[in-house]
């Protein structure tokens, strides 16, 4: 899949669509100030399930297998869309979820269940090997808060992965969104926990496959944890 850089920052403002939203290609570096007009919109986004689809509740989540999400020279994979285009929703207990059109969840093709070990299990550091850095996640952070019709800047939000790095999330637009301060931090705990069952097919603790652990957190992060660990096996 061709990478799409979200520099496309000047399409914010370009007013809303007026159905599902759509990708808007952007351009090949990071960050660009001015855009040509967008005359055609790009095909639709082609889903990738990972896997047998579980059975979840509620209901099941598709996520993206990408790349790392992120490209050295300075740009995240993934489309780009206008101010106020995307919506959060309301999971148990009122928590905000993201739009799933827009923050389907994206994760790495390089992090698979057999790669473990190498990978989000292993002694180092993997989430911030492959994190992007603040001269990126920083401008995306004030352009996705447009995105999702909040006033930009605002301190009190930060950029976060709706599948989490160290559960093989992608640094990916389609797995990007914002959050308040005290939302991130009840996610860590959720991404620490379900982190923990699927690094127990290494450690020899109660497990739960990556893909399962992935679909349940795009599906729904506030119930996430509770699910995953009705499925564990093993320990």
């Amino acid at each position: 899949m061709a990478a799409l850089v979200v520099a496309a920052l000047g399409l914010i403002g370009c007013g809303a669509g007026t159905s599902a939203p759509a990708p808007v290609a952007g351009p090949s570096s990071f960050p660009v100030l001015t855009l040509p007009a967008v005359t055609t919109a790009p095909p639709p986004l082609q889903t990738v399930p990972l896997g047998p689809a579980p059975t979840l509740a509620p209901g099941s989540a598709v996520v993206v297998v990408a790349g790392t999400g992120f490209d050295v020279t300075g740009g995240l994979e993934g489309p780009v869309y206008r101010a106020d285009e995307c919506h959060s929703r309301k999971g148990v207990g009122g928590s905000p979820l993201p739009d799933p059109v827009c923050t389907p969840g994206a994760v790495s093709g390089q992090v698979t269940q057999s790669g473990l070990a190498s990978t989000i299990c292993g002694s180092g550091d993997y989430a911030t090997s492959v994190q992007p850095p603040a001269s990126v996640t920083g401008p995306f952070t004030d352009f996705e808060l447009q995105v999702y019709g909040i006033a930009s800047p605002d301190p009190g939000y930060r950029l976060d992965e709706l599948v989490p790095l160290d559960l093989g999330g992608a640094s990916d637009t389609r797995n990007l969104w914002v959050v308040t301060d005290e939302i991130a931090l009840a996610r860590a705990r959720v991404d620490n926990g379900l982190h923990g069952l699927v690094c127990g097919a290494v450690s020899g603790g109660p497990t739960v496959p990556l893909a399962l652990a992935q679909r349940l957190v795009a599906a729904d992060w506030t119930t996430a944890l509770a699910q995953a660990t009705a499925a564990e096996t093993g320990g």
